[in-house]
């Protein structure tokens, strides 16, 4: 009677294995966070308002506090393309058609940084957890170091394919990027609960 509840026993965590139940992959690692268990009704809002270049909508989004904007040039400072920005903007500095200006370089253009999460309309997103305080609004630099470390191995980055990640503090990071020569390059927006926080422009 013990070997055949036993060899029960078994066979029914072989099959649990093999459905997928337990939220292991392959080399140990957890499965993405559900969306179950993250609120992206303000991701769905962000990439209907770079769809329909809706400026006064975009605004709502963080005003009437200031949107931190930082352009990073990871990849070099080739072709004198300027010097890395990190600055606040208001409402008044958001162009009809979701740019901004900066003196020197090309406009910094909200939804070229973000095509993918458009063409999904903001759906359709894998989630995964990053850990609390791995973002750091001050500093770029070291915070997007941590996001390589989080985002090493995600096979979105492959194609940037935009993905989420999220803190159990419900802080979301929107990434639409890509990895090359070991440099993180794209689009990055930043929010908290039901705000948008930063968006961060590295190429």
């Amino acid at each position: 009677m013990m070997k055949k509840i036993l060899g029960l026993f078994l066979y029914v965590t072989l099959a649990l294995t093999s459905t997928g139940c337990f939220s292991q992959q392959q080399g140990g690692q957890k499965e993405p966070v559900t969306l179950q268990k993250a609120d992206v009704t303000v991701i769905r809002q962000f990439s209907d308002v770079l769809a329909n270049k809706e400026r006064e909508k975009f605004v709502e989004l963080f005003a009437p506090a200031e949107l931190r904007i930082y352009r990073g040039f990871a990849s070099g400072n080739l072709g004198g393309r300027g010097d890395s920005l990190i600055e606040t903007f208001t409402a008044r500095n958001i162009k009809q058609d979701l740019t901004i200006d900066i003196d020197g370089q090309t406009p910094l253009d909200f939804p070229w940084l973000f095509p993918g999460l458009i063409e999904q309309k903001g759906t359709g997103l894998v989630i995964y957890p990053l850990a609390t305080g791995a973002i750091d609004l001050q500093n770029p630099p070291a915070t997007l170091s941590r996001l390589q470390e989080a985002l090493a191995g995600k096979m979105e980055l492959v194609n940037g394919v935009p993905l989420l990640l999220v803190t159990d503090k419900n802080a979301q990071v929107l990434v639409e990027a890509q990895i090359i020569d070991g440099i993180l390059v794209g689009g990055f927006a930043i929010f908290d609960e039901s705000r948008l926080l930063a968006i961060w422009d590295v190429r």
